[in-house]
């Protein structure tokens, strides 16, 4: 019986810098908010940017559906997608890179909006839950496909869920129901994450036999 061999990857080295700058950018515009709404008595930046059917289908404000994740409802919103974001975002970006990452957050984030839009026209909606659950989704992902070789699978899991119900909840709501499906469809998209670390996956099995 052959004893089972070491197997050793590299990862991105140094600190998540697109975690941290979106971090400091959402909460920057969520400022923003909080001054146009004390100064002025109303929430510019969530007027212009918030996710507005309408405005989307008759005017052609496509920005919305991107402008969303940067913008907040109230300051527990806020507090507790960051607590995701910081949770969930350094672990992948150091698997994936600075530039996968931030590509993966803006797509998961524009998917979200556009099914928001399609399935709930007439709710305006703001927030990061859309690229956060695509971050959840990738991250459950490499953990379920990688799971042989990945020490305290059972607890990661654990801790993903954690940070689902702590920062998200309410899944009967219709936001909720939105979400869940958010992540349906971006666990799809999110198995193109996994691929480098499968491969390493299939040669320790390869070495093990």
């Amino acid at each position: 019986e052959k004893e089972p061999q070491t197997v050793s990857f590299r990862i991105l080295q140094g600190k998540p810098i697109v975690t941290y700058v979106l971090i400091g950018i959402t909460a920057l515009i969520y400022l923003m908010q909080a001054v146009s709404k004390w100064r002025y008595g109303v929430d510019y930046p969530l007027a212009i940017g918030a996710k507005i059917s309408p405005y989307i289908t008759y005017y052609h404000q496509y920005w919305r559906l991107i402008t969303p994740i940067f913008l907040h409802g109230s300051i527990m919103h806020i507090l507790f997608n960051m607590y995701a974001l910081f949770t969930v975002g350094p672990s992948l970006e150091h698997y994936y890179g600075h530039w996968n990452f931030l590509r993966f957050y803006l797509i998961t984030g524009f998917g979200g909006n556009v099914l928001s839009h399609i399935a709930s026209p007439k709710t305006v909606s703001v927030g990061a839950s859309t690229a956060l659950f695509g971050l959840i989704a990738a991250q459950a992902m490499f953990f379920y496909k990688n799971r042989s070789i990945l020490r305290n699978y059972k607890r990661a899991m654990q801790n993903i869920g954690f940070v689902i119900i702590a920062a998200f909840g309410g899944f009967f709501s219709i936001r909720g129901i939105i979400s869940v499906g958010v992540i349906s469809a971006f666990i799809v998209y999110a198995k193109q994450f996994s691929r480098p670390i499968n491969e390493i996956a299939q040669v320790y099995g390869q070495l093990q036999t």
